[in-house]
């Protein structure tokens, strides 16, 4: 007998993008976006992530995005903690511009 696991996907309702949690019954549930985008590349179900973790997958076809009707993908934030202080090492502000610069670049829709 297999026992089926809870898992809970978030969605937004428009048009005030009210949060909607989704549970959805599974064999298998994992942390692990590598291991979760290789499963579904093989074919082996379905799962919710980032345009961000299949951005390459969606454009040469691997996998297809599924576009529900009634609501929309919950935004998710990115954020950068550091120790609050005056000067920040230049590293650090370097690295928040290429990544904020990298992120803007993307088109999240996951088209090319």
């Amino acid at each position: 007998m297999i026992t089926l696991l809870s898992v809970s996907w978030a969605f937004s309702e428009p048009p005030a993008l009210r949060r909607l949690a989704q549970s959805v019954k599974s064999r298998f549930s994992s942390s692990n976006v590598e291991g979760v985008r290789a499963l579904c590349t093989a074919e082996m179900g379905l799962a919710q992530l980032t345009a961000w973790d299949v951005r390459e997958e969606l454009i040469n076809g691997e996998l297809i995005a599924i576009s529900l009707d009634d609501v929309q993908d919950q935004m998710l934030a990115v954020w950068a903690l550091f120790p609050t202080s005056r000067h920040l090492p230049v590293r650090v502000i370097t690295f928040l511009d290429v990544l904020k610069q990298a992120m803007q670049s993307i088109n999240m829709s996951g088209a090319p």
